[in-house]
């Protein structure tokens, strides 16, 4: 009998038991909490980034009709380790405030192809009707710039002369020769001229076509140009000639 009734206590034991050692349902997984490392790796700048915008500046001058003009130019530096192939790019420009009051749109840039530790520079002109002749502005350029998959191709350039255009402005005239083995049609000429502090003057530019091993020349001008601009302003030069090259 007390065999039978310790059974039937045992019984009862295990059953009290099992009820109260129920679990807990399983709480809903959460989102996995972001590990520090994730953080910096978040927060690393941007490593494509190759080249350093080494100035932006602008030019504003009134014409003789009174039409405010704006020269913007942008000088940048390949720092990388691999030729830059570079595409045209807006040119924002912004008052004290900060506010955005004119864009050059599609600024021009020469030359197109830049090898580790080069320089290429973007200028583009714009009238305006929201900025004075007299106001202070700040740039900020759209830089188009990836890795180059075509070769970097210059021509050499001869017989450089920079003078005063019949109407205002400068001119440079000079020669060029296709040293390619075909002809091209679109031969950009090139001739960024430079004050006595190396800021930008003035980007002058013509677009010539030679057969493969001709010698053509070329007269290089620029849209508008300060009245300050004169040949005699202009203290250093670079001449680049080379053919155009899309990249895709």
């Amino acid at each position: 009998m007390n065999f039978i009734k310790k059974a039937i206590l045992l019984l009862l034991a295990i059953m009290l038991c099992s009820c109260s050692s129920k679990s807990a349902p399983a709480p809903e997984p959460s989102a996995s909490p972001i590990e520090e490392e994730d953080v910096l790796e978040l927060a690393k700048p941007d490593e494509s980034i190759n080249y350093e915008v080494l100035s932006a500046d602008a030019a504003i001058w009134k014409s003789i009709v009174g039409t405010v003009w704006i020269q913007a130019v942008a000088e940048i530096k390949n720092i990388g380790d691999a030729p830059l192939y570079l595409s045209s790019g807006d040119i924002d420009i912004h008052d004290e405030k900060g506010s955005l009051v004119e864009v050059v749109k599609t600024a021009s840039v020469y030359p197109q192809v830049i090898k580790p530790g080069e320089t290429a520079i973007y200028c583009g002109t714009t009238t305006s009707e929201s900025i004075s002749e007299d106001a202070a502005v700040k740039l900020s350029p759209h830089i188009n710039a990836k890795d180059a998959n075509v070769d970097q191709i210059l021509f050499p350039s001869s017989d450089i002369d920079i003078s005063d255009g019949d109407h205002g402005g400068v001119e440079a005239t000079g020669r060029l020769k296709n040293t390619a083995q075909n002809e091209s049609d679109m031969i950009y000429a090139v001739v960024i001229c430079r004050g006595e502090d190396g800021k930008v003057l003035a980007a002058l530019m013509d677009i010539v076509s030679a057969k493969a091993g001709e010698t053509v020349s070329f007269s290089a001008t620029s849209l508008s140009l300060p009245a300050s601009v004169s040949a005699s302003s202009i203290a250093s030069y670079n001449a680049y000639a080379y053919p155009m090259q899309i990249q895709f």
